[in-house]
């Protein structure tokens, strides 16, 4: 039966057509169904060698183009990763600006009301010096003002229910208040 097979297909790949093989095949002695049944066979080997042939050569194709296809995706996944960290880049960038400029504005905040404090130290300073009588009759010298002044600062720094800036503004200043009155006592 292989042989038959293998002597139909020869035909149908020489270009006979299918009459031709059925008309030789009854020749041979091979009934008109058995022939037709043949022809299936020898034509489902064609179509699996075909299939078979068709398969190499599509790989065959892309052992060729495999570095080529790798190369192109490579350079598609690179030009990818490059938007992508440069967008990020960028949104980094704006949100760093953002915040630093919201710290900016907070913290001339802070130094204006650090200003404040000064001028009005500085005129409780002024007023202290100007009334010589409350230092004889209190018995207060302006380094220890300035020594109460700056724990009461300092104090204030600790316990009030400010920012954290403030409080840190405050308890420096009462700081610079306590050594500025060691100095002068």
């Amino acid at each position: 039966m292989n042989n038959l097979v293998s002597l139909v297909r020869s035909m149908l790949d020489s270009g006979a057509s299918v009459e031709e093989v059925v008309s030789s095949l009854k020749e041979m002695g091979v009934s008109e169904e058995d022939a037709k049944r043949l022809i299936v066979l020898a034509n489902r080997e064609i179509l699996l060698t075909l299939r078979n042939d068709l398969r190499n050569l599509v790989k065959d194709v892309f052992e060729e183009e495999k570095d080529k296809f790798l190369a192109e995706l490579r350079s598609e996944i690179n030009d990818t990763l490059e938007f992508k960290v440069k967008e990020v880049n960028r949104r980094l960038f704006k949100l760093v600006r953002d915040e630093i400029g919201k710290y900016t504005s907070e913290l001339s905040r802070v130094e204006e009301k650090v200003d404040l404090l000064d001028r009005r130290l500085l005129d409780l300073e002024k007023r202290v010096y100007s009334r010589g009588s409350y230092r004889v009759k209190m018995g207060v010298t302006p380094g220890k003002l300035l020594i109460l002044l700056g724990i009461l600062l300092a104090l204030i720094g600790l316990l009030a229910p400010l920012d954290l800036i403030y409080r840190a503004g405050l308890g420096i200043i009462g700081i610079f208040f306590v050594v500025g009155g060691v100095l002068l006592g």
